[in-house]
């Protein structure tokens, strides 16, 4: 392939890969550590057994940083909806992600390049709750980083989402990409850390490895598979994100 039509692509590249942060949720590093609990309030409309209970959360701040690129990219705000079921000790939900659209980097230090990134759910993403030894079950007050208790719980879920990559500009002019440039499999995302269950817990900060998985659909005129694979999937990858609550039990419309 002639050098020429290389450098656009990995230009497009670097558009799609780094707004994985707009998702990104991340892993916290290790669990709390409990101090002793003086019978703090459950917050309002959490069970006993929070079984069947509404929790939504905002997902902010998220930076991602793609290993062969070495760059990083600050991606916008997104959506978690769930439901915590103490019974079965799982949390269930779907993640909604807005579309990256005209991220823009400067490919090479010189070359501008602006891209659109949609990072879609594949099925339902989820997982088991935990509990420390100290805990009096999985929906316990637990202590947050403002040195304060709050109902909560620890999940440890496992995400799924796919990437794709479109509306592609470099240099001002438009590389036509197609409409099905994405993951060949979703990009596997682990959680494990602290989510609130009180409207007033402040958010937490996680911390996440994860890997790219190959692309394909990738060009029109040509086969750019192989060539955009080479360029950035692999392991090391890392996101960093906060988890802030939006609201539990009873949520607004949107």
């Amino acid at each position: 392939m002639p050098l020429v039509s290389r450098r656009p692509t990995r230009a497009l590249v670097v558009g799609a890969v780094l707004a994985l942060g707009a998702f990104s949720l991340s892993s916290a590093s290790g669990l709390p550590r409990q101090a002793e609990v003086n019978n703090p309030a459950p917050a309002a409309g959490v069970a006993a057994t929070a079984v069947g209970l509404t929790a939504s959360y905002y997902v902010r701040d998220t930076v991602s940083r793609i290993a062969k690129l070495r760059s990083e990219m600050t991606t916008g705000e997104g959506r978690y909806d769930g439901t915590v079921d103490a019974g079965k000790k799982t949390l269930s939900g779907t993640i909604t992600l807005p579309p990256t659209k005209d991220a823009y980097f400067v490919a090479f230090g010189f070359m501008p390049t602006t891209s659109t990134v949609e990072l879609t759910a594949d099925g339902d993403q989820g997982g088991q709750l935990l509990k420390n030894p100290e805990d009096a079950g999985e929906v316990a007050p637990r202590l947050f980083p403002d040195g304060k208790k709050y109902m909560s719980v620890i999940a440890d879920l496992t995400l799924r989402l796919s990437i794709r990559v479109s509306n592609t500009k470099v240099d001002g002019k438009l590389l036509d990409v197609g409409t099905a440039c994405k993951t060949e499999n979703p990009i596997i995302i682990k959680i494990k850390g602290l989510i609130g269950l009180d409207k007033t817990a402040p958010p937490t900060a996680m911390k996440s490895g994860f890997e790219i998985p190959r692309f394909t659909g990738c060009g029109v005129s040509e086969n750019l598979d192989k060539l955009i694979t080479g360029l950035i999937s692999g392991p090391g990858n890392e996101m960093r994100t906060s988890i802030a609550v939006r609201c539990i039990s009873t949520c607004p419309p949107d």
